[in-house]
């Protein structure tokens, strides 16, 4: 059994890779590699909360190679906190997608007011269950 902690919860993960299993183990520091290997084998993943310093690796590239193995069809809430990390609208529209996303946290994303204005716009326009959420834009990239 693989026991992983992100942001202080807990996650027993099924369907891992061999060379995982057996393992118990907290997850308090994480290099790009090792998340990698994590999401790509959760495919019941229902909330993904990442917390700390993710901004040298969490950016488009990466959550296009880990969606490219699972398409998180069960996740429901995504939320990056800590420094802003360089994921933007292109991962944002990829996340719209999803069948079972409720919540989007976008605090840490480098997204200007107009991309937010425009996403929440679209999730309104199109009648969706969706929360996008986003703390004080001052840490923000401005619109330029």
């Amino acid at each position: 059994m693989l026991l992983v902690v992100l942001s202080g919860e807990q996650y027993t993960l099924k369907n891992f890779s061999s060379h995982w299993k057996g393992l118990s183990f907290y997850l308090q520091t994480c290099e790009e590699e090792l998340l990698f290997i994590i999401l790509k084998d959760c495919p019941d993943l229902e909330c993904l909360s990442l917390e700390g310093n993710f901004s040298n690796f969490l950016n488009d590239r990466f959550f296009a190679k880990v969606m490219s193995t699972n398409p998180f069809g069960n996740l429901r809430i995504f939320d990056v906190q800590g420094t802003q990390v360089p994921l933007t609208i292109a991962t944002a529209n990829c996340f719209l997608r999803l069948p079972s996303i409720q919540e989007l946290r976008v605090s840490c994303w480098r997204l200007s007011e107009q991309e937010y204005k425009n996403l929440d716009d679209t999730v309104r326009m199109s009648g969706w269950d969706l929360r996008l959420s986003r703390r004080s834009t001052a840490q923000h990239i401005p619109n330029f």
